[in-house]
């Protein structure tokens, strides 16, 4: 089976909004770049809202090489077998912001349910320096991510009202000017 992008958004102020992409059930853990994801984002402000990810490969939801967008109230399914995670892969995420640039702007990320991921949601900037704004993170439900539920290298997040369930660890972050709060788990 060939793995690759399912849908890819390349038009400014797109929006996706509600439907079901459900996957064949073949993961994908490779320490890469990631290449690939269900819904591929190559656009400013996209907006993606209510969509239902089943089975996902490598990465669900990817922005690529952007500053801005959204992703609101939509159920994220890895179903990532817990006993393939030996501890060293880190290569399949819910969602993942790739920026590509040290000016990133703004990605909101709220009402979501990020399931069955080594990382439910993954920032890193591959092959340039990281970005000096942060990630709006608000009302998610990380359950069973086997690595991190956030994880970012990015500096000035926002992460609240998070709920983390079986999940190894919460929340890492690198950088500096964070805000924490009133997440459980």
């Amino acid at each position: 089976m060939t793995i690759g992008d399912t849908l890819t958004i390349t038009g400014a102020g797109a929006s996706v909004e509600g439907g079901t992409i459900e996957s064949a059930a073949a993961w994908d853990v490779i320490n890469a770049i990631p290449t690939f994801a269900v819904v591929h984002v190559k656009a400013e402000d996209v907006r993606i809202a209510g969509l239902l990810l089943v089975n996902v490969p490598k990465v669900g939801i990817c922005f690529a090489d952007v500053k801005t967008g959204t992703v609101e109230g939509c159920r994220i399914a890895g179903n990532y077998p817990a006993s393939g995670w030996t501890g060293s892969e880190t290569g399949h995420f819910g969602i993942a912001y790739n920026p590509h640039g040290v000016d990133a702007g703004r990605l909101v990320i709220t009402d979501n349910h990020i399931k069955s991921y080594l990382q439910g949601m993954f920032m890193e900037a591959y092959g340039g320096p990281d970005p000096a704004y942060g990630i709006v993170m608000s009302s998610n439900i990380f359950d069973g991510c086997h690595n991190h539920g956030i994880y970012s290298s990015f500096d000035l997040n926002a992460v609240a009202g998070n709920s983390f369930t079986r999940c190894s660890m919460h929340v890492a972050l690198t950088g500096r000017g964070h805000v924490v709060t009133g997440n459980t788990r």
